[in-house]
């Protein structure tokens, strides 16, 4: 997984953090939750997250806490973004 999120509701909360209390009544309206968390316990092949320390769109702690969550290798990029991780 390439600069993974561990859900639509868990973005919008660190990238709007003065509405976060918000967020809960609007989450009903998200058609697609994209919830990578509580999709962990079903992934049953071998995994590996591959993130930059410096993703400006996707926080950093959110690859290393689905790593933690899958139980596979954090594979960390320094001074990585987003967009920039292999070229």
């Amino acid at each position: 997984l390439i600069s993974p999120f561990l859900s639509v509701e868990t973005m919008a909360k660190s990238i709007f953090p003065l509405v976060t209390p918000g967020v809960g009544l609007v989450a009903w309206l998200i058609k697609d939750k994209f919830d990578n968390a509580a999709k962990t316990p079903r992934v049953q092949v071998p995994t590996v997250v591959i993130h930059g320390k410096e993703d400006g769109i996707v926080p950093y702690w959110q690859g290393q806490k689905l790593a933690e969550l899958l139980g596979c290798p954090l594979v960390s990029i320094p001074g990585g973004g987003h967009n920039d991780l292999f070229g």
